[in-house]
């Protein structure tokens, strides 16, 4: 029965925070580790008190009370927190299914397989098609997301900076994953070229000379990659205000990094920035 037990602890942990996480993911988050390790603990603590509860509709009522608890514990407070909740709903029958999946490859029948001890398997190996359940959905999501972003999602945005305002055309990249590790804020990559407008003489000379760190208090580089770019290393400042002009409403956006880069931004010059999907 320890080891039951065990199994038990080790799989369910394992589940709830690769769920949880894929469902950061999945909605365009940070993963906050801290948050999921303690939503992952929680599940896994009702998933040991679960089978004392004999009586049908109680069940159902705990387990109903425990998604509702664990949604609001890991999403309470993000954007799209009902869409975050009921994907971490779907996200597990997905992995339910997929454990579904394991019993009837073992026993070739339907009826079989509802009734199988998943512990029959080793821990690994339950282990393993969490993995993949996760790899195959993460990959499925940012293939959904990507499709979007094919349809030619630009924005227009305009960036309050050195004392000057910049207007530029973005484009809203899901590759774009970068959060600055200081601040925690998304960050909008843009071309040193399109900043030309707001440079005095002075900026520019310190901006195109790799003394651009000079020009804002806090100002640093770290490394940077998309889908579309190759890896390289940008310059952040902190605009005191960005503009995003959505289709049914304009954006004012205080909490958001400028990643200046000195490269190309792609081939063909269709936008001026990546916009980061966490600004939606």
């Amino acid at each position: 029965m320890t080891a039951y037990i065990e199994y038990v602890i080790i799989d369910n942990f394992s589940v709830t925070l690769l769920v949880a996480a894929l469902t950061y993911r999945l909605i365009l988050r940070r993963v906050p580790w801290p948050r999921a390790l303690l939503g992952a603990a929680v599940g896994t603590v009702c998933a040991v008190l679960s089978p004392f509860i004999a009586n049908f509709y109680l069940l159902l009522f705990f387990k109903i009370a425990v998604w509702a608890g664990l949604s609001l514990l890991l999403f309470y407070r993000k954007k799209r927190f009902f869409m975050a909740s009921l994907l971490f709903l779907g996200i597990t029958f997905a992995f339910g299914g997929a454990m579904f999946a394991l019993g009837y490859m073992a026993t070739s029948s339907v009826e079989a397989a509802m009734d199988y001890e998943m512990f029959d398997f080793p821990v690994g190996l339950l282990l393993l098609a969490a993995v993949l359940v996760f790899k195959g959905l993460q990959i499925l999501g940012l293939k959904l997301y990507r499709i979007k972003d094919i349809g030619g999602l630009t924005y227009e945005c305009r960036i309050q900076l050195f004392e000057g305002v910049v207007t530029l055309h973005g484009m809203m990249d899901t590759g774009n994953r970068l959060y600055d590790r200081t601040s925690g804020l998304p960050v909008v990559v843009v071309n040193a070229k399109s900043l030309m407008p707001v440079l005095s003489d002075e900026q520019f000379r310190l901006l195109f000379s790799g003394q651009g760190e000079k020009l804002q208090r806090g100002a640093h580089y770290i490394g940077y990659g998309t889908l579309s770019t190759e890896k390289s290393r940008i310059l952040l400042y902190k605009p005191d205000k960005f503009l995003l002009y959505l289709p049914d409403r304009e954006n004012i956006l205080y909490d958001v990094m400028l990643g200046v880069t000195f490269g190309g931004i792609r081939e063909k010059e269709e936008y001026d920035a990546i916009l980061h999907p966490a600004l939606l």
